[in-house]
């Protein structure tokens, strides 16, 4: 069978002053302060969370290369093409890399998407999920 895992960009606009530690508490938020949620771990290094759920990792970097402004411009023109914010999508100057362990049985798939879900409620990010290659 084959491995499952999954990847996202979010897109980081300018003027969104997002840091790996507000993402961090957003998360941890959602998903330490309801019991009916799947209790979560987190530890930071440079650049980088990683989001434990039992056993399962979901692992954030963020990127801040000078290459990003391209690729966020060549996605934007790519990918978002119907998007009411393409303009927008291609001035993105840094940006969350989101990969995940192997999930073969897709136990943890919802642990990925609240994830998601959670990161693209913050004003200025903009999530490509990359199995599809659209925007959420």
């Amino acid at each position: 069978m084959a491995q499952i895992s999954y990847n996202a960009l979010a897109l980081i606009a300018p003027d969104c002053n997002i840091t790996l530690a507000d993402a961090e508490i957003k998360l941890v938020q959602f998903f330490n302060r309801d019991s009916t949620k799947p209790s979560m771990s987190v530890s930071r290094g440079d650049n980088r969370l990683r989001l434990t759920f039992d056993g399962w990792s979901l692992y954030i970097y963020l990127d801040t290369e000078p290459s990003v402004l391209q690729e966020s411009q060549e996605m934007a023109n790519r990918f978002g093409h119907n998007h009411p914010d393409k303009a927008m999508i291609a001035t993105c100057n840094s940006r969350l890399e989101i990969t995940s362990d192997a999930d073969e049985n897709m136990d943890h798939f919802n642990d990925y998407v609240l994830s998601i879900e959670q990161l693209s409620k913050i004003l200025g990010i903009f999530v490509l999920e990359m199995a599809t290659l659209e925007f959420v």
